[in-house]
C-alpha cells in the first residue's frame, strides 16, 4: 500500500446563487466529512471563481472531486493538475477557506488571473501556471489568516 497523498487542484465558476453564506455552510459540512476521509486542502474563492486543491488517499480523493464535478453549484471546471505527492501541501486544514477579490489577487500573483480569467491555456504553460498557483496557495496559507 502507498503512503503517497495523492492531489487534484481545480479552478471552476460558481453559480450566481452562490454567496459567501452559502460557502460557509459548504466549508463547514466539508470540514466534517473531510476529516474522516482523511482529505485535507484548501478553497479560494474571488469574485465568482472557485480554486481547490484537494489531497488525502488517493480513492478518497477520486470519490470526492467525483461529487465536486456533478455539484452544480459551480460550472466551467477545468482540472489543473492532479498527481502524487510525497507529503501533504495542506496537514492541517480539513478544508482551508478564504475570499479576496480578484483585484488583490491580480496584484498579488498574476497567474491567479491568468488562469480564472483564460481557461483555453495550452497544456504545457498550464502546467508552468499550476506550478505556480500550487506555490501560491501554500505561501497564502501559511501567510493568511484563513477559516480551517
Amino acid at each position: 500500500m502507498s503512503s503517497k497523498i495523492f492531489q487534484i487542484m481545480y479552478v471552476s465558476s460558481a453559480a450566481p446563487n452562490l454567496d459567501e453564506a452559502e460557502l460557509t455552510k459548504i466549508l463547514s459540512a466539508a470540514q466534517k466529512n473531510n476529516e474522516s476521509s482523511q482529505i485535507t486542502g484548501i478553497l479560494l474563492h474571488s469574485d465568482g471563481n472557485l480554486l481547490q486543491l484537494i489531497e488525502g488517499p488517493e480513492a478518497s480523493v477520486h470519490r470526492l472531486f467525483n461529487k465536486i464535478k456533478n455539484d452544480e453549484r459551480h460550472t466551467n471546471l477545468m482540472v489543473l493538475f492532479s498527481h502524487s505527492v510525497d507529503q501533504r501541501d495542506f496537514p492541517n486544514f480539513k478544508m482551508g477557506f478564504r475570499s479576496a477579490s480578484r483585484a488583490n489577487l491580480r496584484e498579488s500573483f498574476p497567474a491567479y488571473s491568468e488562469i480564472v480569467e483564460n481557461r483555453h491555456i495550452p497544456e504545457e504553460d498550464l502546467k508552468g501556471l499550476s506550478r505556480r498557483v500550487a506555490t501560491f496557495l501554500r505561501t497564502f496559507a501559511k501567510t493568511t489568516q484563513m477559516h480551517r
